[in-house]
């Protein structure tokens, strides 16, 4: 395990994880700390979460990753049908040489999917033995002692996003590069 530091984002779903991630890389990226990764944005229908938009944090790029609607050729895995475009996009971006060269690497939703080996699975294992920065993780409150077992986490900082800010995880996060 190479990882310096590993951070989780966490709450119950719905809450606002990927809002606080997305907040947390610009304040980091303002802060002139090189951050990759991918965010998973949802979108709501009704008050319901209708699907996921993929999110590159290097190149800004967004792309449709998943939707309740039934897609041809979409894989279906829970209830959401997963564009195996995107897919195909996110896994080479977590699994090429390019993402490494981040200080920071911020990976949204780890969840069920993962665990069970689909999505973003060989990505994450691959960033847990290959790279030596800080990762940031969200993870469903109830998910996290799994999340931490599965990739055999160092004693990760975890951060409730109900009791902690955007501002006070980046505090935190350049307060441990400076020290290293």
């Amino acid at each position: 395990m190479n990882l310096r530091k590993v951070y989780i984002i966490t709450s119950i779903p719905g809450k606002g994880k990927t809002t606080f991630l997305s907040e947390l890389a610009t304040l980091l990226k303002r802060g002139n700390i090189a951050v990759g990764g991918l965010l998973e944005r949802g979108e709501w229908k009704n008050g319901e979460r209708s699907g996921f938009n993929l999110e590159d944090l290097s190149t800004g790029k967004t792309m449709p990753l998943a939707t309740v609607m039934k897609k041809k050729s979409w894989k279906k895995l829970g209830k959401f049908y997963f564009n195996p475009d995107s897919v195909s996009y996110g896994n080479i971006l977590l699994q090429g040489n390019e993402i490494l060269k981040n200080e920071v690497i911020i990976l949204d939703e780890i969840g069920p999917l993962e665990i069970n080996g689909e999505l973003w699975a060989r990505g994450l294992t691959r960033i847990t033995e290959k790279f030596r920065g800080i990762l940031i993780l969200s993870v469903r409150q109830n998910l996290v002692k799994k999340v931490t077992e599965y990739w055999h986490l160092p004693e990760p900082e975890t951060i409730d996003i109900t009791e902690e800010d955007p501002c006070q995880a980046r505090d935190s996060i350049q307060q441990y590069l400076e020290q290293r």
